[in-house]
């Protein structure tokens, strides 16, 4: 979208539904939206408003545009997907110094292929932070691989134990073996687990 007050080329994401009927979780999606919007680093998607749509009664964020690929789109670029060694390791330390940054406050708890843009420059930057609450998030999750294998097989293989089986609640180590899984997936070609 383009913000005509601004003059700023923007994207757009509409979140769950369920965020406008319980109180309770729009307080907690407040409250992550500003630890996020606080987090200022050069591979962080900046987050610029969390806005109520009275004829959708739904939220939305507007956030940075940024021009590129997700990461999974990127890596397709290589035949059979195999990004080279160089490169993979230069990606996740991007990726690293990101979620070192949001560590200070905020935890990723979505990292995975698609949730990572690249852009022509080589340039990485996160999104999609789950602001949700772990519950909430995992009911969705769990909806949305009832709904669409494909969806189940793309996110299995980057999330922590903890984060899978819902105990213990995850911390930054479950970003961080998101992250291993991501490294390993971008040299072998292939998920840590199915």
């Amino acid at each position: 979208a383009h913000d005509e007050g601004t003059g700023l080329d923007i994207t757009v994401k509409t979140l769950n539904e369920r965020i406008s009927r319980d109180e309770r979780i729009l307080e907690d999606v407040r409250r992550n939206f500003q630890l996020l919007q606080n987090l200022d680093h050069q591979n962080i998607v900046k987050v610029h408003a969390l806005e109520f749509d009275a004829l959708t009664q739904g939220y939305f964020l507007v956030r940075e545009y940024v021009e590129g690929v997700s990461l999974a789109e990127y890596r397709m670029r290589y035949g059979g997907g195999k990004v080279p060694l160089t490169e993979a390791l230069e990606i996740c330390r991007q990726i690293a110094m990101a979620l070192d940054h949001a560590h200070r406050s905020l935890l990723h708890r979505d990292l995975r292929p698609d949730n990572i843009l690249v852009s022509e420059a080589g340039e990485v930057k996160l999104l999609n932070f789950c602001l949700v609450p772990e519950s909430l998030a995992k009911e969705i999750r769990a909806e949305s691989m009832r709904r669409d294998l494909e969806f189940s097989s793309r996110t299995h293989g980057y999330m922590a134990p903890e984060q899978f089986f819902g105990f213990p609640p995850p911390g930054p180590a479950a970003d961080r073996y998101a992250l291993a899984a991501i490294f390993y997936d971008l040299v072998s070609v292939r998920p840590t687990f199915d």
